[in-house]
């Protein structure tokens, strides 16, 4: 994302951002704008402190919390584990797809819960609602067969996204 909207080529997730002269106090102010409209966030850099911004480790964590810390306040709940997950998928599986499912093992395809057309969608509303990139390519269809399981494949993918 920072070479794509901001041209800033980074060679290490830990790499010092600000030490390295990638973020100036302009690309930081894009920066900051782009992640506040991609993931539907506030990110007042007088209430967090540049130092949230000095790599790409930090800018995750500091994602990852904001996230976390929305979804808690949306859902009423705090957000980390794999059954608070399950509730989140749940939810948007009814929100976004008006499936409602009550057994968060049935298998969603056999079930008919979920077809090709649905599978698809429901990737698109997970993209957007976690800030995941879930390229249909590298899924396993088996991942999907559940409420759980794909809960447990968004809580690897954001785990990987704090890091």
């Amino acid at each position: 994302m920072l070479e794509e909207h901001l041209a800033i080529l980074v060679t290490s997730d830990d790499q010092d951002l600000l030490a390295a002269g990638h973020l100036d106090s302009l690309s930081l102010v894009r920066l900051i704008a782009h992640l506040e409209a991609r993931f539907g966030l506030t990110l007042p850099i007088s209430e967090l402190g540049i130092e949230s911004f000095r790599s790409v480790t930090g800018i995750s964590r500091l994602l990852q919390q904001r996230l976390d810390a929305r979804e808690g306040a949306q859902y009423g709940e705090p957000r980390s584990s794999r059954d608070e997950l399950t509730g989140v998928v749940a939810r948007l599986l009814e929100q976004k797809l008006s499936v409602r499912v009550t057994d968060m093992e049935a298998d969603l395809f056999e079930s008919g819960f979920l077809d090709s057309m649905s599978l698809v969608h429901l990737i698109l509303e997970l993209e957007g609602h976690f800030g995941l990139e879930l390229p249909i390519q590298q899924l396993d269809l088996g991942e999907f067969r559940s409420i759980t399981r794909i809960a447990e494949l968004i809580g690897k993918r954001k785990a990987k996204l704090a890091f």
